[in-house]
């Protein structure tokens, strides 16, 4: 019996085998398709920016469906809140800056796995393998404190998931589903 375990990189891996038994050597070779089904794209427009576009991953926005739900939710009620914030008369809108649609940097490649971000197959974004994670810009400093507040409100008490502050040193909030 073998066991293969991958490597946690997506996309295609080829296997080698060699026995040998009697005298004769047999060799075989086969392929394996490493990824996570179902993964879905998660789309810009309204509530939503997709934001940190590079050449090297063009298509770092897919997530798991309830991701992309729950990400749709949490861009809406920013969404609406900001307009509710406009709406007021000036002298009773919030100091601080409240913007009005959701920023989404990083989530999960096409078909998950290892993000490499730097080009070094190393693990800045471990977390990031199976489209259930994602960054927002959520910046540091008192300005952004009361969107801060919203944002956690809605993914952790509404909708009862996870949130990892990286204000200070990423200016985000790193979401997990």
């Amino acid at each position: 019996m073998v066991i293969y375990r991958t490597t946690g990189v997506s996309g295609v891996e080829r296997l080698f085998a060699q026995a040998s038994a009697g005298g004769q050597t047999r060799v075989a070779q086969d392929s394996l398709l490493v990824r996570i089904p179902g993964l879905v794209a998660l789309g810009a427009g309204g509530s939503i920016a997709l934001i940190g576009e590079d050449d090297v991953h063009p298509q770092r926005w897919r997530g798991t469906p309830g991701m992309i739900a729950a990400l749709q939710t949490l861009g809406d009620r920013i969404q609406t809140q900001a307009a509710a914030i406009a709406a007021l008369p000036p002298a009773q809108r919030p100091a601080g800056i409240f913007p009005d649609r959701l920023d989404v940097n990083d989530m999960s490649l096409p078909w998950g796995g290892l993000f490499d971000q730097f080009g070094t197959w190393h693990h800045p974004h471990k977390e990031h393998r199976r489209g259930t994670e994602a960054d927002v810009a959520v910046p540091a400093g008192p300005d952004y404190d009361d969107f801060a507040r919203l944002v956690r409100l809605v993914w952790v008490r509404e909708l009862g998931h996870t949130i990892v502050s990286e204000r200070q040193a990423r200016n985000h909030f790193h979401l997990r589903f």
